[in-house]
């Protein structure tokens, strides 16, 4: 496994409580994934020694950019210009990004307004292999913790993740009809509301 990150030697800080999910749909694409072929794959969470682990079953080349503080660092400091033509490996600072077979999204398009969720949708659609998969979990509660989870693969049918102390903030909710809208380029593959309230998804790039 090729290992692509400036955050790979990283873990997530102390949990504030550890829960679990189950992720039936990723569990339906993990087996879809063929052990004789390369893959590339983005995660966009915290890097994850267990992570790391869990990927190495396959043979790919790995790349980890945490999501969240780089597109708000790069949307406090770049014009609204600038914001429309959002550059993916610019914003993670990773090169040789390209033909990727999945993009592990974790809960972090639940903290994308729906400007954001669209020029960062775009922006990845362009990276994508044809027929690569893209990976969220999408709260359908009224509020959310005010951050990201860190998430481990326990296997391909159970996470588990913890949230950093810090409150919470209002949900952006999205249905999935609107979200599908936002994420042009993308079709929904599969989608699975989870007894935690979160609506887990699976899509495919057209």
């Amino acid at each position: 496994m090729a290992l692509f990150s400036r955050q790979a030697d990283r873990e997530s800080g102390q949990p504030a409580s550890r829960q679990s999910i189950s992720s039936p749909a990723f569990a339906n694409l993990w087996v879809r994934l063929a052990a004789e072929r390369k893959y590339h794959i983005l995660d966009l969470g915290k890097a994850s020694s267990r992570n790391l682990n869990f990927y190495s079953s396959l043979r790919c080349k790995l790349f980890i950019g945490e999501l969240l503080p780089a597109i708000h660092a790069w949307r406090a400091a770049a014009a609204d210009e600038e914001l429309l033509s959002l550059s993916l490996p610019a914003l993670l600072g990773i090169d040789g990004l390209g033909d990727l077979d999945l993009v592990m999204c974790w809960d972090c398009l639940n903290y994308l307004d729906e400007k954001l969720l669209a020029q960062f949708s775009s922006s990845l659609h362009h990276y994508m292999r044809p027929g690569g998969f893209v990976h969220a979990f999408i709260t359908t509660h009224a509020n959310m913790p005010a951050a990201p989870a860190a998430f481990h693969i326990v296997a391909p049918s159970r996470m588990e993740f913890e949230h950093p102390h810090g409150g919470e903030v209002n949900a952006p909710n999205y249905p999935q009809r609107r979200l599908a809208a936002l994420m042009q380029g993308f079709a929904v593959r599969e989608s699975r509301l989870l007894q935690s309230g979160m609506q887990e998804y699976v899509f495919c790039s057209q």
